[in-house]
């Protein structure tokens, strides 16, 4: 996956960089007593400043491609792939996000879904519903990880006919909670274990 700050800046300064040090040894290697060592030694370091120049145009023909698409992203492997973000601050994982709710009943996957969003806080509604719809009934039990608390997608799901049941999750806000996290130890009530009536996500 290239995006768009990758060819804008890390790659062309790592080449950049890799150039000025192969000139740098190329001088270098100007100035000592000619001999077969350091004739074969010229010859690579120039075939080396070539590759890196035709490197240096294949991402300039890659950049313009990159900025023609809607999202400035392109795969050079899979042209659908897309980079999800992740927690980290510019950062991201090339890859996909995969939905499967699974009936609890008879242990079969109910529908699927292939996302490139970074977490599950927007999937439950969607994937319920599409699993209430296989399933054809009225009304549908989903139990999901904490990754998928949303209020709003609760909210909706609640007025889909689906009842959810997911615990709430850790956040930074409850101080007492981050701090015992930080040295191994939990003060937290223990939870109940819920036992899933008809789906899992």
């Amino acid at each position: 996956m290239r995006s768009a700050e990758a060819l804008h800046l890390r790659l062309p300064q790592q080449i950049e960089g890799s150039v000025e040090r192969y000139l740098h040894q190329f001088d270098s290697a100007g100035r000592q007593e000619p001999s077969d060592t350091l004739a074969g030694k010229t010859e690579r370091l120039k075939e080396k400043i070539a590759r890196l120049k035709q490197e240096m145009q294949r991402l300039e023909s890659l950049k313009v491609l990159m900025l023609d698409a809607p999202d400035q992203q392109i795969s050079l492997t899979d042209p659908d792939a897309r980079s999800m973000a992740t927690s980290g601050r510019g950062s991201g994982v090339d890859g996909d996000n995969v939905q499967a709710p699974v009936d609890t009943t008879h242990h079969l996957i109910a529908a699927r879904k292939v996302t490139n969003a970074g977490n599950d806080r927007s999937q439950l509604p969607p994937m319920a519903k599409m699993t209430k719809a296989t399933l054809k009934t009225d009304k549908l039990d989903a139990v999901a990880d904490r990754g998928y608390f949303s209020s709003l997608e609760i909210l909706a799901c609640d007025e889909a006919g689906i009842t959810v049941t997911l615990p709430k999750p850790l956040t930074s806000g409850g101080i007492s909670g981050q701090q015992d996290r930080e040295r191994g130890q939990s003060r937290r009530k223990p939870q109940i274990p819920i036992k899933p009536q008809r789906l899992s996500i």
